[in-house]
């Protein structure tokens, strides 16, 4: 027997298999071992597997990868049969070595394939019997180690799991020693909970002697890391199980289990030092669909964390009077538009409002402000083009954020022009001509509200708009621009949103649906007979030439072309009675099936991650 080694929480050891050589390897403590194939060997050597499990978590999902691989028993029972018709046709009278080729290499493969034919067969009855093996095992929860044992029994190794994930959890709960916002590292909960077990490294893990199941998650995944489809909005997480779904009880029946679920976030891998996640707080179970991976739906109980200002980013955005009213605009709206030339802004950073020099010759800070969207290509909405000194081609995408204004004590503070103002002449907007967006570093930022006597009293903290209020917020760009009246105001959208839902319900239930209101990232769930159909629901007072999607809806439509249908009300009308909104009307038009690349969809913004 070979000698067995041991590396960051795993255990590998050398096999040969006729002059190729592999090495097995396995997290500890579990009881299936795979192998290590190095890319463009012949034979993977020593220091190519201890290369790999340098890295746990790339370790861990090479692992999962390959387990999943072993145990598709369909894919086995295709090749089987592939290689049982490819011996038929060999021992045939059909069979011609080579074919028309008069190429000697191409006849000698053929005889060789043909006098292997039956070896292959038994290769391919014993992939098949592995991955029944693999797959019961899997499927049972069972990744410890059996001594003296057999065979499988299956009946044991169900009992070991039931045990392992715990049929009600005891233990201290870990987010009663976690600080809600704190940014942590795996190293550090390592320390504070004395965690020894490699598979900390997973997205999903289970600390030992504790009631917690840990959530790691990061949203925007490095290209050498598994593409799970994971996203936080507000208070809810979508986020994908492991692709093996061994964890998928702990989540499912985390309530009856006595289990926590403790969230870890960050948006890329380098937003914190080392690697680290905030801590979101702990979430409960609401929905989830699907295998290889689970899409599971939570929801965040107790309060979210206060906006991080080490996340937040500080900015300049430059009016120029002799083209824009600003100080008209700020007079009339607490919100507004502006167009940036850069990127990097996002939900949640603040600004100075900077007007450049007007006829008299003042220019300073004029307000303050915060980002509610991303960057997003729309037109200029049409209560702010009468502010334009010069009329713009309106119909023109640009790249746009909405701002929320805040009215600081001090605010117009116009810069003095006798040498005398340090704070405000060291900012980069002070030397500029032209509109755009600058940079500011949290010392300036400091400074600047010193000198405008902070950051208003009573004024909210920044509040990412949600999916759906981004699409209202297009949607009414882009619909006034076409002359469609269109109102962005909350109670009329719920109206014309609520009817849409309403009217779609109705009509698959009239068609023997059972039907379910879901919301992401389709709005229906319609059964019948053992089909499943999955609807989308769009409602609006334009007419209907075209809707909004998210990314997500996109995502999950292509996913499921065969069995998802459009449920769009257009021309909805509205009108107020006693103080209510009420809508009424439309017109319906459904589309089942419904492929999303059917019709032409268009981009209203981008995300652009630069080369490193």
């Amino acid at each position: 027997m070979s000698t067995v080694h041991t590396k960051n929480g795993f255990e590998y050891q050398c096999e040969r298999v006729g002059r190729y050589v592999t090495w097995d390897f396995r997290p500890t403590g579990r009881e299936l071992w795979t192998s290590y194939l190095a890319i463009n060997l012949n034979s993977t050597r020593k220091k190519d597997v201890e290369q790999l499990l340098a890295d746990p978590q790339q370790a861990l999902d090479y692992y999962d990868r390959q387990l999943a691989k072993r145990s598709d028993v369909t894919a086995a029972e295709k090749h089987l049969e592939r290689c049982k018709q490819a011996h038929a046709h060999y021992q045939s009278d059909a069979f011609d070595p080579g074919g028309r080729s008069n190429n000697p290499g191409a006849v000698k493969r053929d005889l060789a394939r043909a006098a292997d034919s039956g070896n292959a067969i038994k290769r391919a009855e014993d992939a098949l019997e592995d991955a029944k093996r693999v797959l019961a095992i899997l499927e049972a929860g069972n990744y410890q180690k059996t001594s003296g044992s057999t065979g499988l029994n299956v009946a044991a190794i169900t009992a070991d799991a039931s045990r392992s994930l715990g049929a009600t959890a005891t233990g201290l709960r870990t987010s009663e020693h976690l600080s809600l916002g704190k940014i942590y590292s795996r190293e550090d909960l390592e320390g504070l909970f004395t965690i020894t077990d490699a598979t900390i490294k997973n997205g999903i893990f289970r600390p030992k002697g504790h009631a917690s199941v840990w959530l790691f998650v990061t949203e925007e995944k490095t290209a050498d890391r598994t593409q799970y489809a994971d996203r936080l909005e507000g208070e809810h997480l979508y986020m994908d199980g492991q692709t093996l779904g061994r964890t998928d009880p702990l989540i499912i029946q985390h309530v009856t289990k006595g289990l926590e679920l403790v969230l870890f976030y960050r948006r890329r891998r380098d937003q914190y030092p080392h690697g680290s996640f905030r801590y979101e707080g702990t979430f409960a179970y609401i929905a989830h669909e699907g295998t290889r991976p689970t899409h599971f739906h939570l929801r965040r109980v107790g309060p979210a964390p206060a906006p991080a200002p080490a996340d937040r980013r500080y900015w300049a955005l430059l009016s120029n009077p002799l083209t824009y009213r600003t100080l008209d605009s700020l007079r009339d709206f607490d919100e507004e538009v502006w167009t940036v030339t850069r990127g990097d802004i996002e939900v949640g950073d603040r600004v100075i409002i900077w007007q450049s020099k007007d006829k008299s010759g003042r220019r300073g800070i004029v307000a303050l402000g915060e980002v509610l969207t991303a960057p997003t290509l729309m037109e200029e909405p049409p209560e702010f083009r009468p502010y334009w000194v010069k009329p713009e081609p309106w119909d023109n995408l640009m790249r746009r954020v909405w701002v929320r204004y805040a009215r600081a004590p001090k605010c117009p503070r116009w810069m003095r022009e006798d040498g005398t103002d340090p704070v405000l002449e060291g900012l980069s907007v002070a030397r500029a001509r032209g509109g755009g967006v600058y940079r500011l570093t949290p010392e300036q930022w400091e400074e600047v509200l010193r000198e405008v006597d902070g950051w208003p009293e009573g004024t909210q903290e920044p509040r990412p708009l949600s999916l759906d209020d981004w699409q209202a917020t297009v949607e009414r760009s882009r619909a006034r621009a076409k002359g469609q009246g269109f109102s962005s105001s909350p109670e009329v959208r719920r109206a014309v949103e609520s009817l849409a839902m309403d009217r779609a319900e109705a009509h698959f239930a009239a068609q023997g649906y059972t039907v379910e209101r879901r919301g992401k990232p389709y709005d229906l769930l319609c059964t019948r007979a053992g089909a499943t159909l999955y609807v989308e629901v769009k409602g609006t007072q334009t007419d209907g030439a075209e809707v909004l999607l998210t990314p997500n809806e996109v995502a999950f439509a292509r996913e499921h072309r065969e069995t998802m249908a459009l449920f769009v009300l257009h021309s909805v009308s509205i009108e107020s009675v006693e103080g209510t909104v009420q809508a009424s009307g439309g017109t319906v038009r459904i589309l089942q099936p419904w492929d999303p690349d059917g019709g032409e969809l268009l981009p209203v913004g981008f995300t652009c991650k630069l080369p490193q």
